[in-house]
């Protein structure tokens, strides 16, 4: 399966207004995984102005043919926009998934700061350098499959329990 990640511009967008425009949604680009081992593309994707977040995962299949013995690596790729074009920058941290205890692959930005989650969650910062990853590890008890950051704030549930907050 090809997953395709569509890139759209939405305009007349209004919020507390008492008369909103109709939303507009242009088409500007798409673009599907950059390394074609990735079959697992674009399940969670995420946008902060010009760069966009999207995750990817690949199996790497038991040489014996044994299904329980394949390995599960998940990781995200960071894209700039130039135009109306998406460009790769870098592919960012892979991590072998736990079999026997799978954290759902998630991704969150704004305002500069990144989030993947994956078999660890690691914090990624927008510096004059370019994106740089935070040396703070996040400690989380059973992240679900929703990640969002709001002010530098991180927050992963799955709907039930406990929520994991930094």
């Amino acid at each position: 399966m090809h997953l395709i990640f569509r890139a759209a511009l939405l305009s007349g967008i209004c919020c507390a207004v008492a008369a909103a425009r109709p939303v507009t949604v242009e088409q500007l680009s798409s673009f599907g995984t950059p390394d074609p081992v990735y079959t697992g593309f674009a399940t969670d994707v995420a946008i902060d102005g010009d760069y966009a977040l999207v995750t990817a995962g690949r199996v790497v299949h038991d040489p014996s043919g044994d299904p329980f013995l394949d390995e599960d690596f998940h990781t995200a790729f960071l894209f700039q926009r130039s135009g109306t074009s998406w460009n790769l920058l870098r592919r960012l941290n892979e991590y072998r998934e736990d079999p026997t205890f799978e954290i759902p692959l998630a991704v969150a930005m704004q305002n500069g700061i990144a989030a993947v989650q994956a078999h660890r969650t690691d914090i990624w910062e927008l510096t004059t350098a370019g994106w740089v990853q935070s040396p703070d590890e996040l400690v989380t008890e059973a992240p679900g499959p929703w990640l969002s950051i709001d002010q530098g704030r991180f927050l992963s549930g799955d709907g039930g329990g406990s929520w994991s907050a930094s």
